[in-house]
This record gives C-alpha cells, sequence and structure tokens, in this order.
C-alpha cells in the first residue's frame, strides 16, 4: 500500500538518511527525546536531522529508542547498519513524493 504526495517537488529538501529530494522533511531527534529527558538534556539541545516522512517512519518501526540513543546516533552509524542498507536500496528506487507503510522489524514485534 502507498500514496503519493500532490505536492510541488522541491529541490531545496532533501532527506539526511536517503538523500532523495522530497516534499517534506520531518525533524529526527538522533537521540530520542524521552532518553535525552532522563539524561538531563533539553530537547533543542539534542542533536537532530531533517528526514523524509519514510525514513523517519521506518528508523521508528525498525528501532526502539534505547537502541537509537544507544548504537544509531548519528547518520555514518545508520549507514552502516544492515537494515538501513537494505531499506535504503528499496527506497532510493521510488521518487520522493512516494510513501509506503513502514514495515515493522520482525523482531521488534516479538519484544512488544
Amino acid at each position: 500500500m502507498h500514496f503519493e504526495y500532490n505536492m510541488p517537488m522541491s529541490d531545496e529538501l532533501q532527506c539526511a538518511l536517503c538523500g532523495r529530494p522530497v516534499p517534506v522533511v520531518t525533524n529526527h531527534h538522533l537521540v530520542p527525546q524521552s532518553i535525552g529527558k532522563r539524561r538531563g538534556i533539553k530537547p533543542g539541545d539534542l542533536p537532530q536531522v531533517d528526514l523524509c516522512i519514510m525514513c523517519h517512519k521506518q528508523l521508528h518501526a525498525l528501532f526502539d529508542n534505547n537502541e537509537l540513543a544507544q548504537y544509531l546516533n548519528d547518520i555514518p552509524m545508520l549507514l552502516q547498519h544492515e537494515k538501513i542498507q537494505s531499506y535504503l536500496r528499496f527506497i532510493r528506487k521510488h521518487p520522493g513524493h512516494t510513501v509506503f507503510k513502514a514495515k515493522r522489524n520482525s523482531e521488534r514485534k516479538k519484544r512488544k
């Protein structure tokens, strides 16, 4: 299942993870706000990147906040992860205005 935005593409907006030009970016805290708060860090002081909706959804579908904070808290670390590499091979074949349902990690499903 997927849908497409009916918005003009802008060359100014680009996802920091997949590199595609996209109509909308979302702000992703590389260290999740809930973890930062426990560490006494204000949300505005946490490292942030602009991600397309698909990359943002997929990160949170694949990894819990502890994994993101501890092991995947910058773009180079994310790009090296096997699951992200597989996802990027898929998503880079599609234009930035296409949105798919994020696929949850089967191991993460079992943990809940």
